[in-house]
């Protein structure tokens, strides 16, 4: 009914009500009858939730402001603006003129967050409606054609979605794993899970591929792939075979694989990731030392030439 209100009485309830919510007696839940149409149409919302939130934060964070919001199930401050005004460039420039940063910084981290799980959402459908196309034609060539044009449009999608938001690759190419393995129906079975893993692994390193393509994108990608088994018990012990797995598919290269077991493993599960790997590492350090021998061999043939 605050728009029976005037505007003075409006701001008045809406600082005394900032202030028992800051006091913690009284959550954010009652707000969210400010996104009515009747309200929000003419700004009456956005002046009221303005005042309120300025109260709010003088005695608490953003991080508190955006947790109390979630808590409130309001997911966005901007269905409190004009219809109109929903867009980032209105919603900035009313909170800079109210001189409210916090706000805006807490608005762009959530559109952030929203912009990546898009691009995993995305990528789950594509990845998802491969594996059905392929699950209906037993024929391998056409399997390996939709998983082929199946990486190319994650492969695109990804690339879209790197321009747009200004991402680096390391950060690209872990949304691409997300996305990636987020289209797998788990199994009960461990067995069958390892199988169901190392089988999507193969079929989309190709995408994978596309944006580990530096040094920096495939120690990230490493890091990341070890934190994702870290945090997912029915891959924990799997983490070698599935390093193994990036490898064998070109996604991941033998230096990148030495780098992270000699200094860049992270320290959640290290010890035990860094024993599944022991063998594979080993190994690829013996390959290296061979390469190099026989490279001097051949600077020592020139060299005598």
């Amino acid at each position: 009914n605050i728009h029976r209100y005037s505007d003075r009485d409006n701001r008045s309830l809406a600082v005394g009500l900032g202030q028992l919510v800051s006091e913690g007696f009284l959550s954010m839940d009652p707000f969210r009858t400010l996104q009515k149409e009747h309200l929000t149409r003419d700004g009456i919302a956005l002046r009221f939730m303005t005042d309120m939130l300025r109260v709010y934060l003088r005695a608490n964070s953003a991080a508190q402001l955006n947790r109390a919001l979630g808590k409130a199930r309001i997911r966005q401050l901007t269905d409190f603006f004009p219809p109109a005004k929903r867009d980032s460039d209105c919603f900035v420039r009313h909170f800079e003129a109210e001189d409210l940063p916090e706000i805006i910084e807490l608005h762009n981290a959530s559109q952030a967050v929203a912009q990546r799980d898009a691009l995993v959402l995305d990528i789950v459908r594509t990845a998802r409606d491969a594996g059905a196309s392929a699950a209906n034609d037993d024929a391998e060539e056409h399997d390996e054609a939709a998983a082929h044009a199946a990486n190319v449009r994650i492969a695109t999608l990804a690339q879209k979605a790197m321009r747009r938001n200004a991402w680096d690759e390391a950060l690209t190419v872990a949304l691409v794993w997300d996305g990636i393995m987020a289209a797998v129906d788990w199994p009960l079975r461990q067995d069958q899970v390892e199988a169901l893993a190392l089988a999507q692994i193969e079929r989309h390193a190709e995408a994978l591929e596309a944006f580990a393509a530096t040094p920096k994108a495939e120690i990230a990608l490493l890091k990341h792939v070890q934190m994702y088994c870290y945090s997912d018990a029915k891959l924990t012990k799997i983490f070698g075979r599935i390093v193994y797995a990036l490898y064998s598919a070109d996604a991941l290269s033998d230096s990148a694989i030495i780098f992270w077991a000699a200094k860049g493993a992270r320290a959640e599960g290290k010890a035990d990731f860094i024993k599944q790997t022991e063998t594979l590492v080993k190994k690829l350090e013996a390959l290296a030392a061979e390469d190099s021998d026989d490279e001097e061999e051949d600077e020592e043939d020139s060299d005598e030439e």
